[in-house]
């Protein structure tokens, strides 16, 4: 029969309520979440999205065994925000002057007392503590000891075909505890990342393109095909090459040799929403809900983004997004070759094809970065944003507009109607450049290209005189 565990209540005046407020401001936790558990600071993000009570199926068992890790958040929060702000602003002294590990750890890690008393609140809770580093305190026990020490319920909930644990609600933490604990993992057993042995699926089926092409942009004009805009239109690029992308982004011969990258794709697709909507509700997850999400406005593009973008949500001013550009049209895209499936399904083969896309545009600005980064001596950049805003309106940016020409720009596409071969047939089209249902890119920054494209001088403009 299942305890009272985990309902531990009591009663609080005012005056002890309202530094628990200051401490869940803090931690990023909303007013109104922290009311909930007048006693405890709540640790936004631990309970997952897919615990919801439709999916709820029962407590765990008491005696099943958990095995977490709660995430230290060291001393001096707002000293760490501003000097992290002030490494990254290129205005500012101590712009690049990074701490080492042990510096970084003494000055904003987490105390030797406050290890203490999270140990401590652990082992009194119940759980055994395995393990301390300095980002975070492992600990094991069984279920009634997590709840006990996280101030919330372990129930079982169906996730897709499968059913996992999951807190029943936000984990919490003593108040005293509030400045310490960042948060806590391991709560859930859901998986998270895929392993070295997970089994990838086979390559996609083949998709070809279709000629003729160019070499590069107007290189190839399509002289029997109708008119387009008044004047005889380029077949589509065959896709830019390595080469071609160097040269364009003024790489020289510079490799980035020595230089680590993250890549993170932005990617946005028109059916996001329903797609968001359908998954959930094929795997479990929270029903999915169109929003907005707005940011204050960050520093560095604070006069450089109008104030059109800028203050569409608030008189204040919000983050606008994108920031940069680099290639990626899918008809000016760049040519990749990958192993593929034939038609019959049984045979592979490799072939080559034209991408576009932030899939494209993504790793391009992380390789030209990690160029950069070799023009400035090998001395990381860190964060890149204030120092992109920085270069704004100069001359190793190209402005993206579009209507460069001011009469149009359009390729001719010819495609493979079933996508591998001319058995099917073929389909020619126009494509037309720059245009979309509702964006539009001007002079100066906009919300299609941020501030441009890396120019010729975009590279070295980061080497150290």
């Amino acid at each position: 029969m299942r305890s009272n565990r985990a309902m531990v209540r009591a009663g609080v005046s005012m005056a002890a309520t309202l530094p628990m407020l200051a401490g869940a401001l803090a931690l990023g936790i909303p007013a109104a979440q922290a009311a909930d558990h007048p006693v405890r600071a709540l640790l936004a993000g631990t309970r997952p999205a897919w615990a919801t009570a439709k999916a709820d199926k029962g407590a765990t068992s008491d005696g099943g065994r958990v095995s977490a890790r709660v995430y230290l958040a060291g001393k001096d929060a707002a000293g760490l925000a501003a000097y992290a702000k002030a490494v990254s602003d290129p205005g500012s002294a101590s712009y690049g002057e990074y701490l080492s590990a042990g510096k970084a750890q003494a000055r904003f890690g987490a105390t030797a007392a406050q290890v203490t008393a999270v140990k401590s609140w652990l082992t009194v809770a119940g759980l055994k503590v395995t393990g301390v580093t300095r980002h975070y305190v492992s600990v094991t026990g069984d279920v009634a000891a997590a709840e006990k020490a996280f101030g919330t319920r372990l129930h079982n909930f169906a996730k897709g075909s499968k059913i996992y644990r999951a807190p029943a609600s936000a984990a919490s933490v003593p108040q005293r505890l509030a400045g310490a604990v960042l948060t806590v993992t391991g709560l859930d057993n859901a998986p998270h990342m895929v392993t070295h042995d997970d089994r990838l699926p086979p390559p996609d089926t083949v998709f070809r393109n279709a000629g003729p092409f160019s070499s590069y942009y107007g290189s190839n004009t399509a002289s029997t095909l109708p008119d387009a805009y008044g004047k005889k239109i380029p077949y589509a690029v065959k896709g830019y090459t390595g080469k071609q992308l160097r040269a364009a982004y003024g790489a020289g011969r510079r490799t980035g040799k020595g230089v680590r990258v993250a890549i993170t794709d932005a990617y946005a697709s028109p059916t996001i929403a329903y797609d968001a909507g359908t998954y959930a509700k094929r795997h479990g997850d929270a029903a999915w809900k169109t929003g907005r999400l707005t940011i204050a406005e960050p520093f560095y593009q604070k006069g450089v983004v109008p104030d059109a973008p800028a203050k569409a949500d608030s008189a204040d001013g919000n983050r606008v997004v994108p920031d940069i550009a680099a290639i990626a049209d899918p008809n000016t895209g760049f040519l990749v070759g990958q192993t593929q499936t034939l038609p019959d399904g049984g045979k592979q083969a490799y072939s080559e094809y034209r991408i576009g896309g932030t899939s494209l545009a993504a790793p391009t600005i992380a390789a030209v970065q990690a160029l950069a980064q070799e023009a400035r001596g090998g001395k990381a950049i860190g964060f890149a944003n204030p120092a992109i805003y920085a270069r704004s309106g100069s001359k190793v940016y190209h402005d993206v507009t579009d209507d460069p020409t001011g009469s149009g720009l359009a390729v001719a596409r010819v495609d493979y109607v079933n996508g591998h071969d001319a058995t099917g047939g073929l389909a020619t089209s126009v494509r037309s450049l720059g245009k979309d249902s509702s964006l539009t890119a001007v002079k100066g920054y906009d919300d299609v290209t941020g501030v441009g494209s890396p120019a010729g001088g975009y590279v070295e403009s980061y080497r150290r005189h």
